[in-house]
């Protein structure tokens, strides 16, 4: 007879929506037959996870790896800053109250890497999560030591006041929402704090404004993608009574000095450029070749300078 995990899966069923009720019926009445052993709780936490990953980020976020090569890292002093504003110290080992920050989104782990060192022999854990497979696994051969949670922002599978700051990198306005918020409201310890912060490219810099404006930011309108620069994320915190006021840094600057070729890579990694056709990608790398060499740019390096935009806020 087959077996079913039942623990803590029956309620959490009602929460599903019915396609996701029918697909995990229709695999029971088939794993019955084959006598085979079924997990309830576990598709439903895959299915909620899948779920909630936008379909762009779920697409576009497939080649983890030249991800990896490509983004930018995060400045020391930026997060070091940044904790700082969360109220994490880097307490002794010997502490008998360690600290818990949970990482929502860590994708291949650029900011977690950073966070490391930073926090290095400090008695703080760290937790990442990250709901898109790819990036999971990249981030595993990235950092074999440290586990990767397999959750969403929506669904956090941590227990109530449990980790004393949330930090997102470069992804909160992926999952900004009212759901999200309430799950990192309930994971926080009381007076806990959510920290974000995003490498935005610097748009004080002309040729940088015009290949965003002309070019990459449209391309958000055309697919619906949410982007940060919308400030939607923003709106959505200061209205809502889950957080306090939120305070923000955006004083820090970083740059990547790339090849022509390292360029392109970079840009072949933001999403919604990454879900296009070959042809529609050297379409739009064609338009931004024109814009460097309308600014007598890219012969032999490009510098592509960002702005470190960081925010903060308590738990109410």
């Amino acid at each position: 007879m087959m077996q079913v995990l039942l623990k803590d899966s029956i309620a959490p069923l009602f929460n599903l929506r019915r396609p996701a009720l029918i697909r995990i019926f229709s695999w029971l009445k088939t794993a019955s037959g084959q006598k085979k052993r079924f997990s309830v709780a576990k598709y439903h936490l895959d299915t909620i996870s899948q779920e909630t990953v936008h379909h762009t980020a779920k697409s576009g976020f497939q080649t983890s790896k030249l991800y990896d090569q490509v983004r930018p890292t995060y400045p020391k002093e930026a997060v070091k800053l940044l904790i700082g504003k969360l109220g994490i110290s880097r307490q002794d080992r010997s502490s008998n109250q360690p600290l818990r920050i949970l990482e929502l989104g860590a994708g291949t782990g650029k900011f977690t890497d950073v966070l490391q060192k930073v926090l290095r022999d400090s008695n703080v854990e760290i937790i990442a999560s990250e709901p898109v497979l790819s990036m999971r696994e990249e981030f595993e051969q990235n950092f074999p030591t440290l586990g990767m949670k397999d959750f969403s922002a929506e669904n956090i599978g941590l227990p109530n006041g449990s980790v004393h700051a949330v930090i997102a990198a470069q992804c909160f306005h992926w999952f900004a929402n009212e759901k999200s918020l309430s799950e990192i409201q309930r994971v926080l310890v009381p007076g806990g704090k959510l920290g974000l912060v995003w490498n935005v490219r610097d748009h004080s810099v002309p040729w940088v404004k015009e290949m965003d404006d002309d070019v990459i930011l449209p391309l958000y309108v055309q697919s619906n993608t949410p982007k940060a620069q919308s400030g939607e994320w923003k709106r959505l915190i200061m209205a809502s009574d889950k957080f306090g006021s939120l305070e923000g840094d955006e004083s820090l600057k970083t740059e990547q000095i790339l090849t022509l070729d390292e360029f392109v890579k970079r840009l072949l990694s933001i999403s919604v450029i990454a879900i296009k056709s070959e042809k529609e990608k050297k379409m739009e790398i064609d338009k931004i070749k024109s814009i460097l060499n309308k600014h007598k740019l890219g012969t032999d390096t490009v510098i592509l300078p960002y702005k470190v935009e960081m925010y903060w806020c308590e738990r109410a």
